[in-house]
C-alpha cells in the first residue's frame, strides 16, 4: 500500500489548532499554542480564521434532516472510532456540520459571500475592547512598558485620587468595552463574538462615526504599540481589584479632558512620580477654585458658621435695598419687552419673603447684587474685607487668592452664598433619586453624559430649580418675570399681555 504523503507544515497547525478549540491538548500542548499564538502573527491569523469558519457554521440556517440521515451518520462516526470508547467529540459534531452544509439554506454560495463581506467587521469585534479603549489605556501606559500602566493605577488609587464614588449615581457611566475582559491576546469566544456584534449593531450614526473615528486611530498605531495595548489589558483583567482599577483609569481619563491642551500635554510628558504630584497639585487648586460651588460646608467648620452669619447679618443689613433693588430690576423687565407694570403688584412682591428676593437677584441681576453685599466702600464696612478678616486664614487664602481680582472675589462669595442656601435645605438620597425618575429621558441622557462630579451638581441645581419654579436654560427676561410671578402667587394680578392696563 502507498503510504500517504507527507502532511504540510500548514495542514499540521491545521489540526493542531482544531484540536485546541476542541480541548483535546493537555495544559502543556495549551501553554505552548498560546505562547505561539502571542508570537507568531501567521498562527494567531490561522487561529482566527479556523474559529471564524466555525462561528459561521453555527450561524448557518439548516434544513432538518431526517432522523434516518442522522442516525446513520452517527453511527459511522461512532464505528470509526470505537478503539477510543468515546461518543461525539467537538470534531465529530463539526464533521457532521459540514455533511449537513449542502442542506443549508444559502449553501456554500451565502458562506462564501458573509465570507468577504464582514472580514472588516470581523477585525472590528476581535479588537473591539483596545479599539475603544486604546486611548484610555495609553494615557497611563509610560512608554512601552504595559507593567507601568497597572502600577500607575496602584499608586493613584493608593492617594485617593479620582476614587470617590457618589451613590446616587443612578448609571453605570463606563462604556461597555471597559467591562469586557476577554483575553486580547486570543481570538474571542463564540459567544463573545456574537455578544460585540450584537452591540455593534445597536449602535446609533453618531456612536459609529464616533467608533470608526477610534479605529481609524488604533490602525494608526504600530503592532509593537498595539501588542502592548493587549499585554496591558490582560494584566486589568487578571488584577484581583480590577473593578476599582477600571473606575479609577475612567475617572482619571474624564478629567484628563477637562484641562486645556498644553496643560494636558505636559502632564502626559511628566515621568510617573512627578505626574502624580502635579494631578494632586492641579486637583487641589481645581477643589479651590471650585470652592463655593461645590458646597460652602468644605469650608472648615468655624468658618463655615462665620460665613454664615456674615452673610445673614449682611442680608438683613442691606435689606431695605434689597428690596428696593428687586422692584427696579422687575420694572425693567417689563418696560424692556414693552409690557406694562403695575406698581401696586410690584410693590407686594417686594414685600414679600426675602429669600424669595434674594433667589430673584441672584439669577436676574447678579452683578448687582453681588455688589450690594459686597462692596468695601460703605460707610459701615461689613463687605468681602470684612469677611476676610473674620475667618481663618485656611479660608482667607482662599480669597485672597494672588490672581483674583475684585470681580474674581465678589463672584466666589456668591458661589458661597448659592451653595450657603443649598446647604440649609439639604437634600435626602431618595428624594433626588426620586426626581431623577421623573425627568424625561431627554434630560437623563444629558446628565448621564457628564463626569460624576458634574452629574450630582447639574441634577442637584436643576432639582431646587424646580423647587423655586425657575430655570437654568437661559430664559428670557419675561419668561423668568413670569415665573417670579407664578412662585409669589401675583401673576393674574400682574397680567402678562401687552394689552394690559
Amino acid at each position: 500500500m502507498a503510504s500517504e504523503p507527507a502532511k504540510t507544515s500548514e495542514e499540521i497547525d491545521s489540526e493542531l489548532l482544531t484540536a485546541y478549540l476542541d480541548g483535546e491538548l493537555s495544559d502543556a500542548d495549551c501553554i505552548g499554542v498560546e505562547k505561539r499564538l502571542a508570537e507568531d502573527p501567521g498562527f494567531h491569523r490561522k487561529m482566527c480564521e479556523l474559529q471564524n469558519a466555525w462561528d459561521m457554521l453555527d450561524s448557518l440556517p439548516l434544513i432538518q434532516p431526517n432522523s434516518q440521515f442522522v442516525q446513520t451518520t452517527i453511527e459511522m462516526a461512532i464505528a470509526g472510532k470505537d478503539s477510543r470508547k468515546t461518543l461525539l467529540t467537538g470534531k465529530v459534531l463539526r464533521a457532521l456540520m459540514l455533511l449537513l452544509i449542502p442542506a443549508a439554506l444559502f449553501g456554500v454560495s451565502y458562506f462564501v459571500k458573509r465570507e468577504s463581506i464582514e472580514q472588516p467587521e470581523r477585525e472590528l469585534v476581535y479588537d473591539l475592547p483596545l479599539i475603544e479603549n486604546h486611548d484610555r489605556y495609553s494615557k497611563v501606559i509610560f512608554g512601552n512598558n504595559a507593567e507601568s500602566g497597572i502600577t500607575f493605577l496602584k499608586s493613584v488609587y493608593a492617594k485617593g485620587l479620582f476614587r470617590e464614588v457618589d451613590d446616587l449615581f443612578p448609571v453605570d457611566s463606563r462604556s461597555e468595552s471597559l467591562n469586557d475582559f476577554e483575553p486580547a491576546s486570543l481570538p474571542p469566544n463564540p459567544q463573545k463574538i456574537r455578544d460585540r456584534s450584537d452591540r455593534l449593531s445597536r449602535l446609533t450614526d453618531e456612536e459609529r462615526a464616533e467608533l470608526f473615528e477610534k479605529k481609524t486611530k488604533f490602525e494608526a498605531i504600530n503592532e509593537s504599540q498595539k501588542e502592548t495595548l493587549r499585554e496591558f489589558h490582560d494584566l486589568l483583567a487578571d488584577e484581583p481589584e480590577r473593578d476599582k482599577l477600571v473606575d479609577v483609569m475612567a475617572s482619571y481619563y474624564d478629567w484628563l479632558k477637562i484641562l486645556g491642551a498644553s496643560q494636558r500635554a505636559n502632564l502626559l510628558d511628566l515621568p510617573p512620580e512627578d505626574r502624580l504630584k502635579e494631578i494632586g497639585r492641579i486637583t487641589r487648586q481645581q477643589a479651590q477654585d471650585a470652592f463655593g460651588t461645590i458646597g460652602s460646608t468644605k469650608l472648615p467648620p468655624n468658618d463655615a458658621v462665620l460665613f454664615y452669619k456674615w452673610y445673614d447679618f449682611s442680608v438683613d443689613y442691606y435689606e431695605p435695598e434689597i428690596r428696593e433693588r428687586t422692584g427696579k430690576v422687575l420694572t425693567e423687565m417689563r418696560k424692556a419687552k414693552g409690557l406694562p407694570t403695575n406698581e401696586m403688584v410690584i410693590d407686594r412682591i417686594k414685600s414679600g419673603p426675602i429669600e424669595e428676593l434674594v433667589e430673584f437677584l441672584m439669577r436676574n441681576d447678579r452683578e448687582n447684587f453681588g455688589q450690594i453685599l459686597c462692596d468695601n466702600t460703605r460707610s459701615w464696612n461689613i463687605g468681602i474685607d470684612y469677611l476676610r478678616a473674620i475667618v481663618s486664614d485656611e479660608a482667607g487664602s482662599i480669597i485672597d487668592q494672588p490672581d483674583f481680582t475684585e470681580q474674581d472675589r465678589q463672584e466666589l462669595i456668591l458661589k458661597w452664598i448659592e451653595a450657603a442656601n443649598r446647604a440649609r435645605f439639604p437634600i435626602k438620597s431618595s428624594e433626588l433619586k426620586s426626581f431623577y425618575a421623573e425627568l424625561t429621558q431627554e434630560q437623563r441622557d444629558k446628565l448621564d453624559n457628564l463626569h460624576p462630579d458634574q452629574w450630582y451638581d447639574s441634577l442637584t441645581r436643576m432639582y431646587w430649580e424646580k423647587k423655586i419654579g425657575q430655570t437654568r436654560s437661559a430664559p428670557s427676561e419675561d419668561e423668568a418675570f413670569q415665573r417670579f410671578l407664578r412662585q409669589s402667587g401675583w401673576e393674574t394680578e400682574f397680567g402678562t399681555g401687552e394689552d394690559d392696563s
